[in-house]
């Protein structure tokens, strides 16, 4: 694994940290907090899995077309190794911005 991949793969499970600090928030009632942290997971989820795909073919340049097909495939499987936490966080970051925001919407009102 590259040394991209590998700060990815940090990157993806420090998704995982900030879904349970979402979680905690929600826990204190802290309700802006935790609407503000779910949508950072879902920032992160999508800033993961876009830069491991994008970034090795920007990378390859002029490289012939067998070499693209080689880099996209190297770009698929690192997405299916290192950016499954953030997209299962991203996924589930859906429950603590939905309280949240039911909160809020409630304490307007």
């Amino acid at each position: 694994m590259s040394a991209f991949a590998t700060s990815l793969w940090f990157v993806s499970y420090g998704s995982i940290a900030v879904l349970l600090a979402a979680a905690v928030a929600c826990g204190l009632r802290r309700w802006r907090l935790a609407l503000i942290l779910s949508r950072a997971v879902v920032i992160i989820g999508l800033g993961v899995v876009g830069l491991i795909i994008i970034v090795p073919g920007l990378l390859a340049g002029a490289a012939d077309p067998s070499q693209r097909g080689l880099l996209l495939s190297q770009g698929i499987s690192e997405v299916a190794n290192c950016g499954a936490p953030a997209v299962v966080a991203s996924l589930l970051s859906i429950v603590p911005w939905a309280i949240a925001r039911w909160r809020l919407r409630a304490a307007e009102r």
